[in-house]
């Protein structure tokens, strides 16, 4: 369902520009993503897995030079208490 209604119009102009940002995405999917899409105009790739394991993995096989954040999907951001 993600993938018919969540698109990024940019992608399409961005991975013909930079293949690497393609093969980030695909990489993602084909390492168990559920779901994976460029984020704003190219400077993140985000994919959702139905694991932690398979995220992890996903993760670790990818090179050194990429940041990847690791995101549970509770994660919510910590009030200031007054």
């Amino acid at each position: 369902l993600l993938s018919k209604e969540v698109t990024n119009d940019f992608e399409d102009a961005v991975f013909a520009a930079y293949p690497e940002i393609y093969a980030l995405k695909v990489h993602m999917i084909e390492s168990g993503a559920l779901f994976a899409l460029m984020s704003g105009s190219g400077s993140s790739v985000f994919a959702f897995f139905d694991s932690k394991e398979t995220a992890v993995q996903s993760a670790a096989s990818l090179p050194a030079t990429y940041a990847v954040s690791l995101t549970p999907p509770q994660f919510s951001p910590k009030r200031d208490e007054k």
